[in-house]
């Protein structure tokens, strides 16, 4: 392939990721984002009620402190969510753009890295995920009884 060609074939590659990434990006910003921040703040809502600030019922809220930090924590949420829910489109367009300059011996070495470590990178995140919230609780328990700590919505999710 000419120079021209590849270029044109990246092009292509570049223009179906944006797609699809912007597609994931449009759903999940208007109905996706409810389910992923109760999903996301899970863990800091099942901690004990005297970790937590809020009023005497306990309610399970983070705070913001700017007048446009929820709209911008929306959309970041749903642009990494995005990205992710992407990943295969995307992926697969590097793969595709990339395999045809690989030797046999290179793609055969390839598929099991890939693999391998797309099911570590699960694993890894899991674990994260469910060990959470012993985390914070170590981490808010510090302060002791006189100190309720009020965490502030971006700095969590970050």
């Amino acid at each position: 392939m000419s120079l021209f060609e590849h270029l044109a074939e990246l092009r292509t590659r570049l223009f179906k990721s944006s797609l699809a990434l912007v597609g994931a990006f449009a759903v999940l910003v208007t109905v996706g984002y409810d389910p992923i921040f109760t999903l996301l703040t899970r863990p800091y809502c099942n901690l004990p009620a005297d970790l937590r600030g809020g009023n005497a019922a306990g309610d399970c809220t983070l705070i913001t402190l700017g007048v446009a930090e929820p709209f911008l924590l929306r959309m970041r949420i749903a642009l990494i969510c995005a990205v992710l829910v992407a990943a295969p489109v995307w992926l697969y367009q590097i793969w595709a753009f990339i395999t045809p300059g690989l030797h046999s011996r290179e793609k055969r070495y390839a598929v099991p890295f890939v693999v391998s470590s797309t099911a570590l990178f699960a694993v890894g995140a899991t674990f994260a995920y469910f060990t959470l919230d012993r985390g914070l609780t170590f981490l808010l328990g510090f302060g002791g009884e006189r100190i309720t700590a009020f965490l502030q919505a971006d700095r969590y999710l970050n």
